[in-house]
């Protein structure tokens, strides 16, 4: 068996302490930056941004911007894919509750009608072709107090 050899350990040089580098924050200073009273969101306004009908305006923005910027001859469509693949061509989207969207759409052809989860829905905008002998296709968009096609 063989001794194991001693070996030199590198110097490592330390530079000055690090309790100089840390940073003190008051925290009167930090109060100071709150937000007053009537800056404040309330409850229904610091929850909105998860509803539905929020999800919906976004895509309805998306869409009827993105239809200004597409060249002539094409327009936008949606298709809502579902939990398991099931794909629906978007022709109406209705908020139903705070969470929940009516989907109304074809699917294989078929009309059909589905209640969904917003968390459960993904939207694919896509440009189709417009056709000759079809009108502009558009996608209707409603709230509890408004309706926008687009």
């Amino acid at each position: 068996m063989s001794k194991p050899t001693k070996t030199k350990k590198p110097k490592i040089n330390v530079g000055p302490s690090l309790g100089s580098e840390l940073v003190n924050i008051d925290i009167e200073q930090i109060h100071s930056c709150a937000l007053s009273e009537d800056d404040t969101p309330d409850l229904r306004e610091s929850n909105e941004f998860r509803s539905a009908g929020v999800l919906m305006k976004a895509i309805a923005d998306e869409a009827l911007s993105w239809r200004e910027s597409l060249e002539e001859g094409l327009q936008p469509a949606i298709v809502a894919i579902l939990q398991g693949g099931i794909q629906i061509e978007v022709l109406k989207l209705s908020q139903v509750s705070f969470h929940g969207i009516r989907i109304e759409g074809k699917m294989a052809g078929n009309n059909c009608v589905m209640f969904a989860h917003q968390a459960n829905i993904q939207m694919l905008c896509h440009a189709v072709e417009i056709k000759e002998e079809a009108p502009k296709r558009s996608i209707g968009f409603i709230w509890p107090d408004k309706e926008v096609n687009i």
